[in-house]
């Protein structure tokens, strides 16, 4: 999505995103290896781990297998690049480590700080100068963070979150926040192409249909799920757009 609303969209974009997607595996498998005693202690039956579809080493072996594959890719792309997988990397390790352990922690919600830099690296890299680069930035920052909140929704059992642990109502609180303010970013993204109002359209409804259940206390994990992956899909109607 940075490259296409920034007009880059080459080679050295594509192999950057294909290794950033095999970190991203990493975490989740990492952290489905770290949670297992977690997950198993709250009947959760949704992870590999869990349904017995995987052991809890074979989950650490293939997270290790991950993050050394999407180290080779960025190898091939701009030093840059490399820099920020080892950076994202290096959080989401942290993020589950049993030592670090920043899931639950206010420093934790720094997970999102890389989204944030995502678009500025990339018009440093290819020498672009607009300021829609930050507010790109800013938009997934506050998406992030708007998706860590709303999470806490649903994972009532587990004791680790962050703002639920304070009271659901404040949960809701920041939560509904974080979802204001990327939303109004978007819509001014959109602004630049009136077909991507489409997807700030759909990234909305998707928004306004999570916190309604939330709001009411309906709200399940699956539909919780399905909420975000239509806002995750809104950002796919972005480069569509972009690109015709």
């Amino acid at each position: 999505m940075s490259g296409a609303f920034l007009g880059v969209i080459n080679f050295q974009i594509i192999i950057f995103a294909f290794g950033l997607f095999f970190i991203d595996l990493f975490g989740n498998f990492y952290n489905d290896y770290c949670d297992f005693a977690e997950d198993i202690r709250n009947k959760r039956k949704d992870k590999f781990t869990t349904c017995g579809v995987m052991g809890q080493k074979t989950t650490l072996h293939i997270s290790i297998g991950m993050v050394i594959t999407g180290f080779l890719i960025l190898l091939n792309t701009h030093t840059p690049f490399l820099l920020f997988g080892i950076l994202l990397a290096f959080l989401l390790f942290a993020y589950s480590h049993k030592a670090l352990r920043l899931k639950g922690k206010l420093f934790g919600y720094a997970m999102s700080f890389p989204y944030f830099i995502l678009p500025l690296l990339i018009a440093f890299v290819f020498d672009i100068h607009t300021k829609n680069a930050l507010a790109l930035g800013l938009f997934f920052y506050l998406q992030c963070l708007y998706i860590l909140c709303q999470k806490d929704s649903t994972d009532t059992k587990d004791d680790s979150n962050l703002f639920l642990s304070k009271g659901w109502n404040l949960s809701f609180k920041i939560t509904t926040f974080f979802a204001i303010l990327s939303n109004v970013l978007l819509l001014y993204l959109s602004t630049t192409n009136t077909i991507l109002l489409l997807a700030w359209i759909l990234n909305t409804f998707a928004k306004v249909s999570n916190l309604k259940h939330i709001m009411f206390r309906t709200i399940t994990r699956k539909q919780r799920s399905n909420y975000i992956l239509t806002e995750f899909l809104s950002h796919y109607m972005f480069i569509v757009c972009v690109l015709i």
